[in-house]
């Protein structure tokens, strides 16, 4: 085997010793993108609790209003209820007013209703989601915490398959290089081979691969000696 042949071959090998395992890293890429994907359902979880505490806080206070005014509303009615009771003749007036109270009253016992419903539903929907719907402030804290704690997850996450990525650009480079230079030396043994069996030897016709062999050589020594760095 030549000088250049034997550089070339140990050229070769040094890149397929250099790629081999940098495959099983770039197997890892699927599954760093499969953890990004469970990383950000967590983060929409928590989002999604977050909203859902904050609704139920809104809905228990609001509650607690319609209740109250649920309960003077109703003592009123029955107040005039009774004051009605006692009269001989009441108003077309005072009938109205009594009527239009109880009114007031069945408008607050829907809302009170409704708000009831959708705070169990609520109340159910965090149980889902693993918060404790009386949490209050403790469970706002913990998820602020978890979120903040998923967040620095998806960031090293997203940084290590950026490192993937570019691993990959460099061995799809190194590979491209390395196939280039066999091309080259498949050229020259056949160029070689043709001349001795013609029994000439020119200079001038293995220059152009003999050129190219020498390129590719360089780059793939330098691009094999930039994977080895940090990275």
């Amino acid at each position: 085997m030549s000088d250049k042949n034997l550089r070339l071959q140990v050229v070769l090998n040094a890149v397929d010793k250099l790629t081999r395992p940098l495959k099983n890293a770039l197997a890892g890429s699927k599954e760093l993108a499969s953890g990004i994907r469970q990383t950000r359902d967590q983060l929409k979880r928590l989002n999604d609790a977050g909203s859902q505490l904050k609704s139920f806080d809104q809905l228990s206070q609001s509650l607690n209003r319609t209740s109250n005014e649920l309960d003077q509303a109703r003592l009123r009615a029955q107040m005039m209820t009774r004051e009605m009771s006692a009269l001989e003749s009441p108003t077309k007036k005072q009938t109205a007013a009594l009527e239009t109270q109880w009114r007031a009253v069945s408008r607050l016992e829907q809302k009170q209703g409704q708000e009831t419903r959708q705070m169990a539903a609520t109340r159910a929907e965090l149980y889902r989601l693993g918060i404790s719907a009386g949490g209050g402030a403790r469970e706002t804290a913990r998820i602020t915490r978890e979120t903040d704690r998923y967040n620095q997850q998806l960031a090293e996450q997203e940084r290590r398959l950026r490192d993937v990525g570019e691993r990959q650009r460099k061995l799809n480079a190194v590979r491209a290089k390395a196939d280039k230079m066999r091309d080259v030396r498949n050229s020259l043994a056949g160029n070689g081979a043709g001349m001795k069996a013609a029994g000439v030897t020119t200079g001038a016709t293995l220059l152009a691969p003999i050129r190219a062999y020498s390129e590719s050589e360089n780059a793939a020594n330098q691009l094999a000696g930039s994977m080895m760095g940090p990275g």
